[in-house]
């Protein structure tokens, strides 16, 4: 049997083309209309059209579906700023709200 191939297309991020790449598996449709995905792709885009970073590559680690929408997104991006290498791991939920909870054993000091 034939490995699965990885998905991949093009993304327009700012005024530069750039691959858009995937592990099997993952439907890239459903990632460009993923709100917080695209909304991180405008942002970028925007330093990326003045000339302070560069995007060289995106890739797309893992999808996690709600039903059908896009619940979580992880990937990659090699993207430069004023010319130094800055970390792309994302991890996308979009608006979200976290409780940390504290438990406190009675008799502890």
């Amino acid at each position: 049997m034939l490995p699965a191939s990885s998905p991949s297309m093009s993304l327009e991020v700012g005024r530069t083309t750039v691959p858009l790449t995937a592990e099997p598996g993952v439907d890239l449709a459903s990632v460009q209309s993923y709100a917080p995905f695209k909304d991180w792709v405008r942002e970028v885009g925007a330093h990326v059209s003045a000339g302070r970073a560069k995007v060289s590559k995106v890739h797309i680690q893992s999808v996690d579906f709600f039903g059908p929408k896009v619940g979580f997104m992880k990937f990659k991006a090699d993207v430069t700023v004023d010319g130094k290498f800055v970390p792309g791991i994302v991890f996308s939920r979009g608006g979200s709200v976290a409780i940390l909870v504290v438990l406190i054993h009675e008799g502890t000091p």
